[in-house]
């Protein structure tokens, strides 16, 4: 019962939304024509609406780079304040200070260079006995 309910539901929907698509663009149609813009006639006018749009462009720029700037303040105090300062940082810390990775790493290392040094005592020997 349950699936026929909700088939109904978003049959009804898919109906609601097509004629809401049909009917809400005629509404455009309906505005008052005379609140458009006048287009320019003679080229003085096109160049004083050139000037008017030059002269209020940095400003436009200036503000839409300063929200844009305190948008990615805002996102880098977040990262920085929550999760580096409640899960990052407190790992590494601990991770620096409960091992001892360098004397660690240095340890592996030098066992590392060990077991090559024998691995290529083993194949030398084995090369020059094949040889004979």
């Amino acid at each position: 019962m349950k699936v026929k309910n909700q088939s109904s539901k978003v049959k009804s929907i898919i109906v609601f939304l097509s004629i809401a698509g049909l009917v809400l663009p005629s509404f455009c149609s309906a505005q008052n024509q005379t609140s458009l813009p006048q287009t320019p006639e003679s080229w003085d006018e096109v160049k004083s609406l050139g000037v008017k749009i030059l002269d209020a462009l940095p400003q436009a720029i200036k503000k839409v780079w300063g929200e844009a700037v305190e948008i990615w303040k805002k996102m880098g105090n977040w990262f920085i304040a929550n999760p580096w300062q409640s899960w990052f940082k407190p790992r590494l810390q601990n991770f620096w200070q409960y091992s001892n990775f360098k004397e660690e790493f240095r340890k592996e290392l030098k066992e590392m260079k060990d077991d090559i040094l024998r691995i290529e005592k083993i194949i030398w020997q084995k090369l020059t006995g094949w040889r004979k």
